[in-house]
């Protein structure tokens, strides 16, 4: 290992996984066709699930509080509900896209604005 380039600290590490458990949290809060776009229409639905679930990293690394942490145990067993069959290999919008217009997608995207929202951040425009 170079000695110039250290490992990350624990701190560091959990500031980078904060952040993108952030940007994970916005995509999933995103309507369908910002979230196809955003994914380059590549798997979005089980890219996006497996995303969210690396939010698991932050539980107990200070960076969420109580609260937050509860918001984000709910998340999860949301996401963990979404059906098998939508999470399939696609890389078409029109798959994509219907993966992702599942009504269990909808709970999902409210919850993760929700707590974009508890966390200081705001949702993605879809301007």
């Amino acid at each position: 290992m170079n000695a110039d380039h250290q490992p990350p600290t624990a701190s560091e590490e959990a500031e980078l996984w904060f952040s993108a458990f952030v940007d994970a949290l916005a995509t999933a809060a995103a309507d369908p066709d910002l979230q196809c776009e955003k994914m380059s229409n590549h798997n979005v639905a089980w890219e996006i699930k497996d995303d969210l679930l690396r939010g698991d990293n932050l539980l107990g690394t200070g960076l969420l509080t109580g609260s937050q942490e509860r918001e984000w145990t709910a998340l999860h067993d949301l996401v963990q509900k979404i059906p098998q069959e939508i999470l399939v290999a696609a890389r078409t919008y029109d798959a994509n896209h219907k993966a992702m217009t599942h009504k269990s997608w909808k709970t999902v995207r409210l919850a993760a604005s929700h707590l974009l929202l508890q966390l200081g951040r705001k949702p993605i425009a879809d301007d």
